[in-house]
């Protein structure tokens, strides 16, 4: 029960575009993974035959990673927020060996989304799942941290989710590699 009221969050946090409410209305929300802070999910409309949804992100912090057939995103949420509808800005994510800017526009009241594309998708997944934690940064203003703990099974999921839905090709950059070598 727990972790139906935690995608339910979730779900509103993330997802909820122009009517946060009906985000909680909504039904299909699968879980794939959850691990320390971080949770993978998916949604289906139509009881588990198609995925049209694929999502991992830290509860915590409230950086999300979202696909669809009609995008991929990052997302960054905080239900304190209440943002003008006419918001954007750059929001840095820093690891060890990445950085990268983003370009954020509203999503709603509590949630600003970039469009990304597959490729700097897969960068962003490789850095994630190759460090132990990471910063954002909203504009000029400090980093605030990100913690990692439990991230590559949650971005793993999310990778396999969007490859066997056909939203896109991520390649396996979350997956760690293993040799008898």
């Amino acid at each position: 029960m727990k972790k139906f009221f935690v995608a339910l969050g979730l779900l509103a946090v993330f997802c909820a575009q122009s009517h946060p409410a009906a985000a909680l209305a909504q039904e299909g929300i699968q879980y794939d993974a959850e691990e320390g802070a971080w949770i993978a999910l998916h949604h289906s409309p139509d009881g588990g035959v198609k995925t049209d949804v694929c999502m991992a992100g830290n509860l915590v912090d409230g950086v999300s990673l979202r696909a669809s057939s009609k995008s991929l995103e990052v997302r960054f949420g905080d239900k304190e927020w209440n943002l003008p509808p006419d918001t954007k800005g750059v929001v840095t994510i820093k690891t060890n060996n990445y950085e990268h800017k983003f370009d954020t526009v509203f999503e709603s009241s509590t949630m600003l989304g970039a469009f990304i594309d597959p490729e700097d998708m897969k960068s962003l997944i490789a850095a994630l799942a190759q460090s132990s934690d990471a910063t954002i940064s909203f504009g000029g203003k400090s980093p605030r941290e990100i913690s990692l703990s439990g991230s590559m099974t949650a971005l793993k999921e999310f990778q396999n989710c969007v490859e066997m839905s056909g939203l896109a090709d991520l390649g396996n950059t979350a997956a760690p590699t293993k040799t008898p070598f």
